[in-house]
């Protein structure tokens, strides 16, 4: 049956990282077949507060707005593909409800569902009988132990079955890796982040960057690029007050690209800017010192609408 998660969010505000959740919740949701995924929430302030930085509103929060749109784009369109292995939690009605079985104490629920779609299957039981069990797919693998792992002892990471994710908590990063979107985000700076189209060499420490067509052609060859920026950010210290100060993103990235595109930046008052790139061996080099607050930047043909 279709599934629709009406609300997801960070905890406490403002956390640091929260520029990686979108991302990351999208090819999430894509990735166990999800159909509907909703943000709570856009805005949800009075006009008195009109403004005001908060956890329950993300249109004026620096760190979220460009990774959400990222994230719906990708979403939307299903650049991540569904699961292709199917995992059961089907321990049993003792299990299942004298049990406590959180993320915190089952690795085999948490491995299961970076590798695969996780379906829950709920036990029938006379306290109960408004529940109505569905036998698992015939070719569903069955965990009875929610605290065994299904990876191999001392993994530090784990990559989906359709080879499109990869979660390293070792080195805290997460990367997408897929035909019109390619994403990396956590602690991507000081080490060499490298996918088809993307290559990052960051000094910003925590961040997320994605490279997504916008059209139909693949990364690669697509000559309509946008690039979607997240860095920390926070309120005004002690005052809760906007505006947000940003942490800028610093570095070199490198996309591959047909030769010919002229690469833009967003500037102040919506407008594009061009700002300089070279072009060497079929990729642009950009480099971003750290001074400019940059969370869009397009490659194109022509300046953006």
């Amino acid at each position: 049956m279709p599934l629709t998660a009406t609300e997801w969010n960070a905890g406490s505000f403002p956390a640091y990282d929260r520029h990686t959740l979108p991302l990351m919740i999208a090819a999430m949701a894509s990735h166990q077949g999800w159909r509907a995924l909703m943000h709570y929430a856009y805005s949800q302030e009075a006009p008195r507060n009109q403004g005001t930085p908060s956890n329950w509103h993300s249109y004026n929060d620096p760190s979220l707005l460009p990774m959400l749109s990222a994230a719906g784009l990708m979403y939307r369109r299903g650049d991540v593909r569904e699961a292709t292995t199917t995992y059961v939690y089907d321990p049993g009605a003792e299990a299942f409800f004298g049990k406590d079985t959180s993320a915190g104490n089952s690795p085999a629920l948490r491995t299961a569902a970076e590798q695969g779609k996780l379906l829950i299957a709920m036990p029938q039981t006379p306290e109960l009988p408004w529940l109505k069990r569905r036998n698992p797919p015939a070719d569903a693998i069955i965990i009875k132990d929610p605290t065994r792992s299904l990876l191999p002892e001392g993994a530090d990471e784990a990559t989906s079955d359709t080879s499109e994710l990869t979660h390293n908590w070792t080195k805290g990063t997460y990367t997408i890796n897929t035909a019109r979107t390619q994403a990396a985000m956590g602690w991507i700076g000081g080490s060499q982040i490298t996918l088809p189209a993307l290559q990052l060499d960051l000094k910003t420490r925590n961040a997320a960057v994605a490279l997504q067509s916008l059209n139909d052609d693949a990364l690669g060859s697509s000559k309509d690029l946008m690039l979607s920026i997240g860095t920390r950010s926070q309120p005004q210290p002690n005052s809760r007050k906007t505006p947000f100060i940003v942490e800028p993103l610093a570095g070199r990235m490198e996309v591959k690209a047909p030769a010919g595109l002229t690469l833009y930046r967003n500037g102040p008052f919506n407008q594009w800017l061009e700002y300089p790139a070279q072009y060497k061996n079929g990729r642009y080099l950009i480099e971003l010192d750290g001074t400019l607050p940059i969370q869009w930047m397009a490659l194109r043909q022509s300046k953006p609408a």
